[in-house]
């Protein structure tokens, strides 16, 4: 997992050089955490004054298939959607501001 975050940050990090732009990256929002999805779209609008836009990159495959139960099925939406969810809604009034 931490070999996992290095090779994101050193992505993100390129990606900053290449565009000569400064970049917020978040990582590893546990989920159900509301309060880290808050306070990583704070923390962009207050870094920025604005939000152009959000990536929802998120998600495992944790091995949910049709033959698991239906607790089986909500636990992996809420692995690997809810917070992806919640980060848009939080989004949504900063980027129609832009």
């Amino acid at each position: 997992m931490a070999e996992d975050l290095a090779f994101h940050h050193a992505i993100a990090q390129a990606i900053v050089t290449a565009l000569g732009r400064p970049l917020l990256t978040t990582s590893a929002i546990a989920p159900g955490a509301e309060a880290a999805c808050r306070d990583a779209v704070a923390r962009s609008f207050e870094a920025f004054g604005a939000l152009h836009g959000l990536v929802n990159n998120a998600g495992v495959n944790d091995g949910v298939g049709l033959d698991a139960s239906r607790e089986a099925f909500l636990g992996s939406l809420e692995r690997n959607l809810t917070h992806c969810y919640v980060m848009a809604q939080l989004c949504v009034p900063h980027l129609r501001a832009t």
